[in-house]
């Protein structure tokens, strides 16, 4: 049920197949693969895809660097602190910041919890976000505050503050939830290369 959950909720915007829809392995080698067959098990620490040839496959966290299908960008990471991979999707990266996120549910507490995190260029954290669906005043605080931390961060990555503004626009009505779709749909941009 977790890994259903995990999937329906951060891989709801997958699109039609792409010349780069691939994935980059620890080797460097890459690998095409079908859209709309990727999922995460974050629990797991796995993905699971279907090949270019259709064949069902499965690696670790370990095995690969990242992971770009449409419009979603999945990469992963091991932090000084600790010797685990973990994955998150990258909403943006420029050339000196990015921005990531996952989202974990607590199924006995019907709670969301999403981890956003800030990250410089070689892959340093420089500041951290936990926001969560609870309704209580303190939760809706955090939620609202967001938009503002990510623009001051990302304040040249104009497509991105548009689509947030979106979901931010008029979310007080709703407790300040709204947001929480923005990053239930990881759309990724790419900043990093000069027009």
């Amino acid at each position: 049920m977790k890994t259903l959950l995990f999937s329906i909720l951060a891989l709801t915007t997958f699109h039609s197949k792409k010349a780069d829809d691939e994935i980059i392995l620890k080797n460097g080698n890459k690998t095409t693969i079908q859209a709309n067959s990727f999922k995460v098990d974050f629990e797991s620490k796995i993905i699971s895809y279907k090949s270019a040839q259709n064949i069902a496959m499965k690696l670790k966290f370990s095995e690969f660097n990242s992971v770009v299908v449409g419009v979603n960008k999945f990469q992963t990471l091991k932090w000084k602190e600790t010797s685990e991979m973990e994955g998150y999707f990258v909403l943006t990266e420029t050339p000196t910041k990015k921005l990531l996120t996952r989202s974990e549910p607590k199924e006995e507490e019907n709670e969301i919890r999403y981890e956003i995190l800030i990250t410089d260029s070689n892959n340093q954290i420089l500041e951290t976000y936990t926001l969560d669906n609870k309704s209580n005043k303190k939760s809706a605080l955090l939620r609202s505050e967001i938009y503002t931390v990510i623009k001051y961060h990302f304040s040249e990555c104009q497509k991105l503050l548009e689509r947030m503004e979106l979901y931010d626009k008029n979310s007080y009505n709703a407790n300040d939830t709204r947001i929480l779709s923005f990053f239930n749909n990881p759309i990724y941009y790419d900043y990093t290369k000069k027009d």
